[in-house]
């Protein structure tokens, strides 16, 4: 598995047309062949940075989608930042949920 994370940052001018973009992407666009996950959000600390948060089933359909019309919106996106935008692509080799939470709390009893 395969996550991208894009921070983007706005100028208080097109804060709001760079979050509508971003929500349009998520919500109006048909999610690609092995994309898990897609959402976006607002920083909590910078109301002018916004995430685009997607997971990939595997490094072919991450490439599809980077050459794909719609990777281009984002790429757009990136454009319009006023600071150098955070892209990172990170590969997820392991995967653990409550089993960790319980671990990790009886080790601290």
């Amino acid at each position: 598995m395969i996550t991208s994370l894009v921070k983007i940052y706005a100028s208080p001018q097109n804060q709001k047309d760079i979050k509508k973009a971003l929500k349009s992407l998520v919500a109006g666009v048909p999610i690609q062949t092995g994309c898990a996950i897609r959402y976006c959000t607002q920083d909590l600390k910078n109301r002018n940075a916004f995430f685009l948060f997607e997971e990939w089933q595997t490094a072919k359909d991450l490439e599809r989608y980077l050459c794909s019309d719609q990777y281009r919106k984002v790429l757009a996106l990136l454009d319009m930042s006023v600071e150098a935008p955070v892209i990172r692509f990170d590969r997820v080799s392991a995967r653990r949920g409550m089993d960790l939470i319980k671990a990790a709390r009886q080790q601290g009893k």
